[in-house]
């Protein structure tokens, strides 16, 4: 997302209309922050979060699929 920033401001923004420019300034402000997506208020969902969960939850199927069955 970073990378998003860099480009914008290598190119040539200051040329364009003012309500353009104004608009790209603040694509750049929000490119430098990173983006976080949180489960309530109390968790931070990455990558590696999604997998852990994906794969807790699997783990618990499984285990009820074969309570079913026998």
């Amino acid at each position: 997302m970073e990378e998003v920033g860099l480009f914008i401001y290598q190119s040539v923004w200051y040329d364009l209309p003012g309500k353009l420019s104004k608009n790209l300034i603040f694509i750049i402000m929000r490119a430098q922050s990173p983006v976080k997506l949180q489960a309530g208020n109390f968790i931070v969902v990455n990558l590696a979060t999604y997998m852990s969960i994906l794969k807790t939850s699997i783990s618990y199927l499984s285990v009820l699929r074969v309570m079913v069955e026998t």
